[in-house]
């Protein structure tokens, strides 16, 4: 596959001055986004405006946006020949998975982070990743490219539901996902065309780095014995414990502890046995938005999907596990606000318990805390289709289906 830095057969040598303010900028640039050298900058930024460029023009003084191209994803994966490419993975040297409150402090803790709010954003990509493996022939994958790859193959899925508005307003698929152009519009039509540009690069990169994953600052982690260990990651996919991650050299040869070269490293990233078997379960909604499925879809996820999230993936999270057990043996719930406290009570039982010796910091004690919390909990409930809002209602009550 080819990169970035891939050097052109052809090119011209161009000699150009620059203040010493944009030479610091261009040196800080390369140091936060962990670039090789002064010309992967420059060569990146025209990139991002050439692509700026060619992804508007004006019309009769108004700016038309053009849809993303069929590139990346396009629905199908061929698992046969994945698993076959996963078989003699090699799992050594792996990133260290922390706890939650080590990465978000006490309000992490034991549960799902709060910006993690749905889970078909987390299954659409490992599916970016599974292609992603299959067209490189490597298990390993970097997670640069990926998250590039899944921005632009998500900014297409998101599009396609402009076909589909029923299923759009009616299951809420799109929340979780990059906003497309037309939904900024729609929100702020005063935005110039800059504005709406820099609040889609936004909203995407919010999205890959949430969902898909992140290299965490030192200052982002919690527990100091980690400051020591290297490079840690956070995002749905890796805390969920559906993908590995390691540091390696940008030419792929495993990292060397003793290297002084730091600047050559990068992540990359593989599906694991649970991602594969996520992944792997059938989802009618992608296939039917993509075109392999004439069978128009009753709700967002299987009953083995559903399955799957509720045996696999919640008891990682120690807190929220017991709570959502506790939801569904409870039955109807009869309204936000009493949601909000159940939560709130039994969360702060949980702190005391784990954590007897740790402060709350200040925003925990506000209500406004635990009420989004135990909201987006249930959004991921109402997604799986083991809760219905009761149509027509804001605040509850909150109905449990047959499980």
């Amino acid at each position: 596959m080819a990169t970035d830095r891939a050097k052109p057969k052809r090119g011209v040598m161009m000699d150009i001055f620059l203040e010493d303010s944009v030479e610091k900028q261009i040196k800080e640039i390369q140091k936060v986004e962990n670039l090789q050298d002064e010309r992967d900058v420059i060569y990146r930024a025209i990139q991002n405006y050439f692509e700026k460029v060619t992804k508007s023009k004006m019309i009769t003084g108004s700016t038309e946006f053009e849809k993303t191209n069929n590139t990346g994803f396009d629905g199908e994966v061929d698992f046969s020949h994945l698993s076959n490419i996963l078989k003699n993975i090699e799992t050594d040297n792996l990133i260290e998975r922390l706890p939650q409150n080590d990465i978000y402090g006490l309000d992490g803790a034991g549960i799902i982070w709060i910006f993690h709010n749905r889970m078909l954003p987390v299954k659409f990509s490992l599916l970016c990743l599974s292609q992603m493996i299959l067209e490189q022939n490597d298990p390993w994958v970097d997670l640069d490219d990926l998250k590039k790859y899944v921005q632009d193959s998500a900014q297409n899925f998101v599009d396609r539901f402009d076909n589909f508005p029923d299923i759009k307003n009616n299951f809420g698929v799109t929340t979780g996902f990059p906003r497309s152009f037309s939904s900024i519009q729609n929100t702020d039509g005063s935005l110039d065309n800059d504005k709406t540009l820099l609040s889609h690069y936004r909203s995407k990169k919010r999205f890959s780095e949430q969902f898909v994953g992140r290299k965490l600052r030192l200052r982002q982690i919690q527990n100091q014995r980690m400051l020591s260990e290297g490079y840690c990651i956070g995002g749905a996919c890796f805390e969920m414990d559906l993908i590995h991650a390691k540091s390696a050299y940008k030419n792929n040869k495993e990292q060397n502890p003793d290297s002084s070269s730091k600047i050559k490293e990068r992540i990359v990233v593989t599906l694991n046995e649970r991602g594969l078997k996520f992944a792997q379960l059938k989802n009618n909604l992608m296939d039917f938005v993509y075109g392999h499925s004439a069978t128009e879809p009753v709700k967002i996820f299987s009953d083995d999907e559903k399955n799957f999230y509720l045996n696999e993936i919640l008891p990682r999270f120690e807190f929220e596990n017991d709570f959502v057990r506790g939801l569904i043996k409870g039955g109807t719930i009869e309204s936000s606000k009493y949601l909000k406290t159940v939560f709130e009570e039994k969360y702060m039982e949980f702190l005391k318990m784990k954590f007897p010796d740790k402060a709350l910091p200040p925003h925990m004690q506000s209500s406004v805390t635990f009420r989004i919390r135990a909201l987006v909990i249930m959004a991921r409930l109402i997604e799986f289709g083991i809760f219905k809002k009761k149509p027509g209602t804001k605040s509850g009550p909150y109905i449990l289906q047959q499980t």
